[in-house]
């Protein structure tokens, strides 16, 4: 993550569901404060990018002092659907989990 440019994160494709998605998270949990991040993407695109807007606000939120501005980050590949079932519905949802290492280069 470079300070003032987007953060592009790329992925394998996977086989699988059409309707499959990704969600990346970002966070600072330094001790409690509350600054997250989640984008989504569809699986199929094997990559997304975090706005530099959003890199910005996490370096800001994150200088702890510690010199780690995001403390969490993980890759969440998903799919969710609802069934029709008598005598109502069945919903599933599958995923599976990538931690993401996040070096932060500052300018």
């Amino acid at each position: 993550m470079v300070e003032g440019e987007p953060l592009v994160i790329t992925w394998t494709v996977a086989d699988g569901p059409p309707d499959a998605v990704v969600r990346v998270h970002l966070d600072n949990d330094h001790h409690g404060i509350p600054a997250y991040a989640e984008c989504e993407a569809p699986s199929a695109d094997g990559q997304l990018t975090v706005p530099a807007s959003i890199v910005e606000k996490m370096i800001d939120v994150g200088g702890s002092g510690i010199g780690t501005y995001v403390e969490n980050a993980y890759l969440l590949r998903f799919t969710r659907s609802v069934q029709p079932h008598d005598p109502g519905c069945v919903a599933v949802y599958s995923s599976s989990e990538a931690w993401l290492y996040v070096e932060t280069v500052l300018r």
